[in-house]
């Protein structure tokens, strides 16, 4: 692809993603290469910097998909195009990875890098887009990325770093620009800072107790199972055997273990059919981005198996950073996460009662009225 330069809000030719959930980019956010970027007048949180232009440069690469077609393009998972999508390259042209900018809100877009050498161009569309649900359902109001750096499979620790170092010093334009404030860093080994892992922990908890709640289930005499463990769910574990749940299965077997709940650690929860047919559990949460079939999500409500999607349980990143900037400190922001997340959940989980509806609809229905 050539490289360009530099971007405008028009150049894809097609809506926001989220538009049909009533997000519409905010065109001051990038208004092309040589003109200031219009601040929003919103708390960026606590590295905030003054906003420059946004000049890409040779190591941000916009792609377009659909050419000059005016109909939106939707991607797997029926996810519409976003609002900027890069490729992202080493100075020798060597691509490090992508970011993808759901919504731009110039001075507070916010998100997390994702490091692995198993996810694509999809994934991170995916991610992007979760952060975006994530953000509109406890009513934060900010822009939505997400960063993705692919690795060559069986990299080394070290070499990961090394690229992520790469990646985040090719992105100085978007930093600049006050496009990308990185909530969070995970790769398959860890998950940074502390402070965002603990209030990860305080969001996964806190959906696993309502859930259980919902359920009529004590947490002292409930199983939970985990599929596909991550540094988040081997994280959380020993906050919910303090609860008293007690872990039957890690790893293959999670979904026919027979446990009250089943935790998928996977960054993108594609759910099967096949998948949610097997499911033993009363309850399943997911802590990353969910590309599951909407026949799956069916399938589950109708066995009354409840779905939790991670709009709701990865929710701790960005509840706690917009805590922080309402200038909450230390251990409270992690209890007022825990209460937020579970407050919402509970309120959600009634209304699927009520209205019959799966909760991952609701959740997306939820979004487009705020």
């Amino acid at each position: 692809m050539e490289n360009v330069e530099s971007y405008a809000p028009g150049a894809l030719g097609r809506p926001s993603p989220l538009e049909a959930l009533g997000a519409a980019v905010d065109g001051r956010a990038h208004e092309g290469a040589r003109e200031a970027v219009g601040s929003t007048g919103r708390p960026a949180g606590p590295a905030a910097r003054r906003q420059t232009p946004l000049v890409l440069g040779r190591n941000l690469r916009p792609i377009v998909f659909g050419g000059g077609s005016a109909k939106p393009n939707v991607f797997a998972g029926g996810v519409e195009g976003p609002a900027l999508v890069l490729s992202v390259h080493a100075a020798d042209g060597e691509l490090l990875g992508y970011t993808v900018v759901s919504r731009a809100e110039a001075g507070s877009t916010w998100g997390g890098m994702t490091i692995s050498d198993r996810l694509s161009l999809g994934d991170a569309l995916l991610l992007s887009r979760a952060t975006a649900l994530q953000l509109d359902l406890f009513g934060l109001g900010r822009g939505a990325h997400h960063c993705l750096v692919v690795t060559p499979a069986g990299s080394t620790a070290r070499a990961r770093r090394a690229q992520a170092r790469a990646f985040s010093a090719a992105l100085a334009p978007l930093f600049d620009a006050g496009l990308c404030t990185i909530t969070h860093t995970s790769d398959p080994d860890s998950l940074q800072p502390p402070a965002t892992r603990n209030a990860l922990v305080a969001s996964l908890a806190a959906v696993t107790t309502a859930a259980l709640a919902h359920l009529g289930r004590d947490a002292a005499s409930a199983t939970v199972a985990v599929h596909e463990p991550s540094p988040l769910t081997r994280a959380a574990l020993p906050a919910l055997t303090e609860r008293g749940l007690r872990v039957l299965v890690e790893g293959d077997g999670a979904w026919t273990a027979g446990a009250d709940i089943v935790v998928t650690g996977a960054p993108v929860c594609s759910l099967t059919v096949e998948e949610a047919r097997a499911v033993r559990a009363k309850a399943v949460v997911a802590t990353g981005a969910v590309a599951a079939a909407p026949a799956a999500e069916n399938l589950l409500h109708e066995r009354h198996i409840v779905f939790v999607p991670d709009a709701l349980a990865g929710a701790g990143a960005v509840v706690a950073a917009a805590l922080g900037v309402d200038g909450v400190r230390g251990r409270a922001v992690l209890e007022a996460t825990f209460d937020i997340v579970r407050a919402e959940l509970a309120q959600l989980l009634e209304r699927t009662l009520a209205e019959g509806r799966p909760l991952a609809e609701l959740v997306r229905t939820a979004t487009a009225s705020r």
